[in-house]
């Protein structure tokens, strides 16, 4: 019997030794409940940030602005901030900073990944008082600022601890839209059917996914193929393009409607902050001709004499062959094949050839005389 209570002695002694060589900080509870409980917040560029200070209680914000789908990812850093507050001198602060900058390049256990919900929130559960932890933020595209944490949570600390990292996102540009119209050029009603795509200069053509692409397009297949937006006249020739920034743009047709020619020239439109013009007469107007009739097989028919012959019809002098010279003529004005010319001009130029004839002998009979 008393060997037992000697054994049973020097265990409960052996326990002691052990618990005072020991951390404070190191000491495990059983799973009591703690958790830490994320609070992401959401400020724009041009907001003023509020001074937080992480202390483990739930605060109650005027800016409380809360940002889902943040990622964060939870390690256990204890050893490696109790290592580095051992070194003489160094401050709490620059071991915090020191494990947030190297984290990655230093032996800590990942505890597990979570993403924000509707609230904002994340709660890390099943966690141990006296351990420190780091949280950090999976990069965002449209955050300017995150914040990473350490976090040490009080020793036999039980029930939620809360904190609030916070976030500086770029704001968002207002977006706007253009309105169009597609007519006939001559009688002004809708058309429908044309397809366009946009572009702007320098930075190539829309595309579905919201970004601008720099490519060729030669058809309206290459315009599908690039995942190019292409807008569509309706029934009423009517079509948008909205969430554009305000600034200079352009359409360009890719397919006219059926029996209209295809716009050879792009069209540059201006995006105005705060214009929507919902009212159709505001809406821009995009002209298109329709396709001239096809031409006939048969070659080009030779140019018409002119309605006045005094352009074209030449004074015989006398002295010369007029046999010969009124053929050349006849030759020149006698309709052709297959053509419908009249026969009044050859009238004229035969009066015109008989006069100058006759003047000319009446003028040989004079110099005679005269002599």
């Amino acid at each position: 019997m008393n060997k037992l209570i000697k054994m049973f002695t020097l265990l409960v002694m052996a326990l002691g030794v052990f618990a005072l060589h020991m951390e404070p900080d190191q000491v495990v509870a059983a799973d009591s409940g703690t958790s830490i409980v994320v609070h992401k917040l959401k400020f724009n560029e041009d907001e003023k940030l509020p001074d937080l200070i992480n202390t483990g209680q739930e605060l109650s914000l005027d800016q409380d602005v809360p940002f889902e789908g943040v990622e964060f990812t939870l390690y256990d850093v204890t050893d490696e901030y109790h290592n580095l507050l051992k070194k003489p001198g160094l401050k709490a602060e620059t071991a915090i900073d020191q494990i947030i900058s190297q984290y990655q390049m230093l032996d800590i256990e990942k505890i597990t990944q979570e993403i924000t919900d509707a609230n904002g929130q994340i709660n890390f559960s099943n966690l141990t008082p006296g351990r420190t932890y780091l949280l950090i933020e999976s990069p965002l595209e449209n955050v300017v600022k995150g914040q990473n944490l350490v976090v040490t949570i009080p020793r036999h600390f039980v029930g939620e601890y809360h904190v609030y990292p916070k976030n500086v996102v770029k704001k968002k540009p207002k977006l706007f839209k253009k309105q169009f119209i597609k007519v006939d050029l001559d009688d002004k009603n809708p058309l429908a059917g044309a397809q366009f795509i946009v572009g702007i200069k320098n930075e190539g053509y829309l595309t579905n996914d919201g970004t601008w692409l720099k490519t060729i397009v030669k058809s309206s297949a290459d315009a599908v193929d690039s995942n190019l937006k292409i807008l569509t006249s309706d029934a009423e020739g009517h079509f948008t393009i909205d969430g554009l920034k305000a600034g200079t743009y352009y359409i360009r047709e890719i397919r006219a409607p059926n029996g209209y020619e295809l716009l050879q020239s792009n069209v540059e439109f201006e995006v105005v902050a705060g214009e929507y013009l919902d009212n159709p007469d505001t809406w821009m107007k995009v002209f298109n001709r329709k396709e001239s009739p096809p031409e006939p097989g048969n070659p080009p028919e030779e140019p018409e004499i002119p309605e006045d012959p005094d352009q074209d019809v030449e004074i015989i002098k006398p002295g010369i062959d007029v046999v010969e010279e009124i053929d050349k003529l006849i030759q020149k004005v006698l309709p052709k094949t297959g053509e419908a010319k009249g026969f009044g001009i050859l009238g004229v130029v035969l009066v015109v050839i008989s006069l100058g004839y006759f003047i000319g002998l009446n003028k040989e009979k004079r110099k005679k005389n005269e002599k």
